[in-house]
Parts: structure tokens; C-alpha cells; sequence
């Protein structure tokens, strides 16, 4: 399942302009945070949550724990490997796997860049060789919808700062400790 929706949020709204904003970005290197299904955002981040998965009503399980969010920059020569969301501290105490049902990654720069795609396995063999996966390029503004329990990576960035926001929707709230500070 993919969905890409360019001009997500309206450019002339309040938050677009904060999401976009140069110095908020500044004021941090990253971010996690979780909101609870049915509770009234405190931040601009779970305002954002919000308005992705109001968008979104249709694709979201019936019953559903709350959501996960974080957001962080990309730079020149920087890249991320291939990985699928999960719940790593669950993973790292017992073995066991736990992944979200669904995840939206939202791009907040505000200029184009070059290359940093968002990648996304679509086949591979027993010995883990990626087959075709789809290359997302991320637009300002855009907002991609997708399986975030599939393979999936960040291309090199060449040129610019690629910012992004993204979410997982989880029916059950993954290990407290996945949101420590010393994680991200």
C-alpha cells in the first residue's frame, strides 16, 4: 500500500508555516514522541499527527493504541540504511517482533533537494537481495503513506536538507523505553 499526497498542508496555513520554520528546526537534532488515540495534542507535532491520520481515517485499523512520531534532518552525504519500524527496545530485551500497522512520513523543508528518495523494498530472495522497490522523491509538502513494516531507506542526500515527520500507528504502544532520550 502507498498513497503520496503532494501539497498535504495548505502553505498559507499557521502550521505549515511553524513546521517549515528554519529556527523551530534549529532548536533541535531530533525528536520521538507518542499521542494517545483519543488525546488532544500539546504540541505542534501532535497536531500534525493528527491532521495525517484524520486524513488518512479510511486506512487506519478499527481499534488502534495511539501513535508514534519523530522527525529529524538529512544531510549532504547522509543517508539511512535499510530498516522496517519496530519496536527495537522489545526487540533488544526478548528477541521478539513487534511492528506498527501502518506509517506516513511527511517531508517539511521548504526548498527542493537532491536525492535523498525514500525507497521502498517491494520484492526480495531468501539472501535478502532488494528486487524492484518503489523511489519516492521528497517533495516539500508531500506526505507518503506506506507500509512501514517493509524494508525501506533513505537514498544519499547530494544537495540540501532533507527534513521529514513521520508517523506509525500501533495497536498496542510499543516499549516505553524506545522513547528515551539516548535513542534518537
Amino acid at each position: 500500500m502507498l498513497v503520496v499526497i503532494d501539497n498535504f498542508l495548505d502553505t498559507n496555513s499557521d502550521l505549515y508555516r511553524e513546521i517549515t520554520e528554519d529556527d523551530y528546526w534549529g532548536k533541535f537534532k531530533s525528536f520521538h514522541g507518542w499521542l494517545e488515540r483519543d488525546a488532544t495534542p500539546d504540541d505542534i507535532w501532535g497536531v500534525l499527527s493528527n491532521r495525517i491520520w484524520k486524513f488518512g481515517s479510511q486506512l487506519l485499523p478499527s481499534e488502534f493504541e495511539g501513535i508514534e512520531y519523530w522527525g529529524g534532518e538529512i544531510h549532504p552525504g547522509e543517508c539511512l540504511d535499510w530498516h522496517n519500524d519496530d519496536d527495537q527496545s522489545l526487540y533488544d530485551k526478548t528477541g521478539e517482533s513487534s511492528f506498527p500497522e501502518i506509517g506516513s512520513i511527511y517531508y517539511a523543508h521548504k526548498t527542493p533537494i537532491s536525492e535523498g528518495f525514500l525507497e521502498i523494498q517491494r520484492e526480495y530472495d531468501d539472501v535478502f537481495n532488494i528486487g524492484g522497490m518503489e523511489r519516492i522523491q521528497p517533495v516539500p509538502n508531500r506526505l507518503v503513506i506506506f507500509d512501514s513494516k517493509v524494508f525501506h531507506r533513505v537514498s544519499p542526500v547530494v544537495q540540501g536538507v532533507r527534513r521529514h515527520f513521520t508517523t506509525n500507528i500501533w495497536l498496542k504502544k510499543p516499549d516505553e523505553d524506545n522513547f528515551k532520550s539516548e535513542r534518537y
